[in-house]
């Protein structure tokens, strides 16, 4: 299975608004669109996402601009690295797209890529970070990149 683990896209942080309302930047609406021309570039089609069901998360797959089924997902949000195991442990597709928050989402990308990703701003995870793996018998890492790794 080709697994792709992003973190939601830059939320704003206006004060007093609850956090699993929080919408977009006008940054992370960009980043959005400009991961998912990166991920038809590559040639990545996920054939499922499973998506937290924040504000946030929600607009980063929509700007993404896929076709995939898509399931919004309330056990998603600010879910653990373990959480998330589980629920990629429980799909059965060939391509799973994981949009979830930090701590949980760096961690298992951590967990996955750590010793293998020299990129510098891997261990930060930063919004909209992106790691695409092959999973299974053999594990293979296929990218990862920032939304600034893609600013022409």
């Amino acid at each position: 299975m080709m697994l792709i683990l992003m973190r939601h896209a830059e939320a704003t942080s206006e004060f007093g608004i609850d956090d699993h309302t929080r919408d977009l930047s006008r940054i992370g609406q960009r980043a959005a669109l400009d991961l998912g021309r990166w991920f038809a570039t590559q040639n990545f089609s996920p054939t499922l996402a499973l998506v937290s069901d924040s504000n946030r998360t929600k607009q980063s797959f929509l700007g993404l601009k896929l076709s995939c089924p898509v399931n919004y997902l309330p056990s998603l949000y600010l879910a653990t690295e373990k959480r998330l195991d589980a629920e990629i442990q429980n799909a059965n597709t060939e391509c799973l797209l994981l949009i979830a928050h930090n701590p949980g989402i760096a961690e298992l990308a951590h967990t996955l890529a750590g010793k293998h990703l020299t990129h510098s701003r891997f261990f930060e995870y930063p919004p909209g970070s992106t790691l695409v793996v092959s999973a299974g018998k053999e594990f293979s890492i296929h990218d990862f990149r920032t939304p600034e790794d893609l600013i022409n």
